[in-house]
């Protein structure tokens, strides 16, 4: 009983950091969109 406990609470956290990385690449698309918009303007953090 223990161990199936353990299972399912692996597979949700493996499912929680899928769902990160996909939201991850989400933001990095949608900040790629903002970058193409805004690359006339010198971004300071860019270069850091």
């Amino acid at each position: 009983m223990k161990e199936a406990v353990k299972k399912s609470i692996r597979t949700g956290e493996a499912a929680l950091k899928g769902t990160a990385k996909s939201a991850a690449k989400v933001v990095q698309k949608t900040a790629d969109k903002v970058k193409k918009k805004k690359n006339t303007v010198p971004q300071s953090h860019d270069e850091l």
